[in-house]
């Protein structure tokens, strides 16, 4: 099994010149061509905004950054950015497991592109690592242009 303590969890509610100003108008906006709505109701999160107003100076909205602590992933430094929301029982120095539930799919610091989660892995040596393999997927070659 794969675990991981999370060691950060930046929001816009905690730091807005960091991570962005929370979008709380109601309604929908335009992302990546397509009408997404800004807010919803979520269960167990509650009232829930998708996107930031701006990008901060990190550039990255919602994130939660962890650290492997076993496995194929001992000592690399994940990230998880442009997240919707936290999920409300993780705080920071708890140990994660692969597959548990730490957050909700969003949009933050995203101005021009659909919800997403940009994930980003660097190694023990500082060095980031494509994503792709570790999710049996093929290398990717494209950035997220807002993450830092």
């Amino acid at each position: 099994m794969i675990r991981a303590r999370v060691t950060m969890i930046g929001t816009g509610d905690q730091d807005p010149g960091r991570f962005g100003n929370p979008d709380t108008r109601g309604g929908e906006t335009e992302r990546g061509g397509l009408t997404v709505p800004r807010e919803a109701r979520i269960a167990g999160y509650g009232l829930v905004h998708f996107f930031t107003r701006d990008l901060g100076s990190w550039g990255s909205g919602t994130i939660i950054t962890t650290e492997g602590e076993d496995g194929v992933l001992a000592g690399y430094r994940i990230r998880y950015l442009h997240l919707a929301a936290v999920h409300p029982s993780l705080a920071v120095g708890d140990i994660v497991d692969a597959g548990q539930e730490i957050g909700l799919m969003g949009g933050t610091a995203v101005q021009s592109s659909t919800p997403h989660v940009h994930i980003d892995i660097e190694d023990t040596n500082g060095q980031r690592v494509d994503v792709a393999p570790f999710l049996g997927l093929e290398p990717d070659t494209t950035s997220c242009a807002t993450a830092r």
